[in-house]
């Protein structure tokens, strides 16, 4: 014991002055990362590597919270035709910018690796914050640099924007006592334009469950088929209709088959082209749906045909302050209107004052249409290993969160030791 207290000692000086050096380094990096007049940028984008961009772009000061920006740059997406994604940008300017604003864009391709997507990205991001660098000091250590095209032949789409997807998975664990399979397959094709919008998928899944038990073996089996198709047309800028197809099997829901046809119409209260900042869509859609069932529903049932309709309203907004998402969906069975079912959801993000952030999610629905319940019900052992639907009359979740941040407002050090 004295030994190893003797030996710890010893190594005091040398850690003390290894602590002292890397608190020297660690306050030269902050020194460094504190640029004298240069921006202070907040990137507000869930999708960006922002490590990366943080170590390509060291010149600029990153803060934690956007209350301490002097350039709020917020990241959106949606997808294209092709399978990739539409990024746009915008600079915010705030304080001695404040009224300075742009947005830039960049498409990233199916099939754009990793590296490529946040070199793109890093691009767009020294393109779109050089004008705001330009008003400060640090504008005299900024030199720009034009690279000439290669000149390229134009190249034409001979798939003339359809795009095709086929993937699939396995998953396969256990122990000497639990063993569980699970396989799934999926196609998909889809055509994107400006006008027209086109998607089917084809999917299925396999689930096996195995348990040992004191005196059996407990063997659990899931399968299903899903099969989704939509054709969608732009009327103008606020409405659009289309028409929505589905059929499926599936041993949990007593399904042999069920299939619908809805066609439908919705309007956009803002432009579709603001969609990614905010949007309030009210849709409506009303068919007719085939079930062929397992087993004798609830209802004395085997097979029918029976008209559906379904509203929906959903209200999204993104702003610098946070972001709300509400919506309300409701299905109504016409040849019987007591079946019915309602799901309400919401998720708010705000941003209440400097390093302070609330949110809340959840949703709750009603449930009164669950025509394909099977008449002989479950046993325990069934309802254990979820191998068919329950009754219900209702269903929620929810989640709440704050959180609060202080101290030091820069943001712009990356250290990926040990991480």
């Amino acid at each position: 014991m004295l030994k190893i207290s003797t030996f710890l000692l010893l190594l005091l000086p040398t850690f003390y002055n290894a602590q002292n050096q890397q608190s020297s380094a660690d306050y030269k990096m902050q020194s460094d990362s504190s640029q004298n007049g240069a921006p202070k940028i907040f990137i507000d984008c869930f999708f960006c590597d922002i490590k990366y961009m943080k170590q390509n772009m060291p010149y600029f000061n990153y803060v934690r919270d956007r209350k301490f920006a002097d350039v709020h740059i917020m990241g959106f997406r949606q997808p294209t035709g092709s399978g990739g994604w539409e990024e746009s940008f915008e600079f915010i300017g705030q304080n001695n910018f404040n009224g300075m604003m742009d947005t830039l864009i960049t498409i990233i391709g199916p099939n754009t690796t990793s590296e490529e997507k946040r070199i793109s990205e890093t691009k767009l991001f020294k393109l779109g914050i050089i004008r705001f660098a330009a008003k400060t000091p640090i504008s005299d250590d900024f030199s720009i640099i034009y690279n000439a095209p290669v000149e390229q032949k134009t190249n034409t789409d001979s798939w003339k924007n359809w795009v095709f997807e086929i993937s699939g998975n396995g998953w396969i664990g256990g122990s000497d006592v639990y063993k569980s399979t699970y396989l799934w397959s999926y196609f998909n094709v889809e055509k994107v334009s400006p006008k027209f919008r086109f998607e089917f998928n084809i999917s299925a899944d396999y689930s096996e469950t195995k348990q040992e038990l004191s005196d059996q073996t407990f063997t659990s089996i899931l399968k299903g088929q899903d099969l989704n198709s939509e054709a969608v047309w732009s009327i103008s800028d606020h409405w659009s209709w289309g028409i929505f197809g589905q059929a499926q099997t599936s041993i949990y829901n007593n399904y042999t088959m069920n299939c619908d046809v809805k066609p439908g119409i919705e309007y956009n209260l803002f432009p579709y082209s603001e969609s990614t900042k905010k949007q309030l869509r009210i849709s409506y859609r009303i068919g007719l749906g085939y079930n062929k069932y397992n087993e004798t529903t609830i209802f004395n049932i085997n097979e029918e045909l029976i008209p559906i309709h379904r509203l929906s309203v959903a209200h999204r907004i993104r702003e610098k302050w946070g972001n709300v998402n509400v919506g309300v969906w409701a299905n109504q069975y016409l040849h019987n209107t007591n079946l019915y079912s309602l799901r309400i959801f919401s998720n708010l993000n705000l941003r209440i004052i400097k390093g302070l952030n609330f949110n809340i999610s959840g949703n709750f629905g009603i449930t009164q249409d669950q025509i394909s319940l099977s008449k002989a019900g479950l046993s325990d052992e069934q309802i254990l290993a979820g191998q068919g639907q329950r009754a219900t009359n209702y269903t929620f979740n929810t989640n709440l969160g704050l959180s609060y941040t202080f101290g030091s407002i820069f943001n712009s050090i990356v250290n990926p030791r040990f991480r």
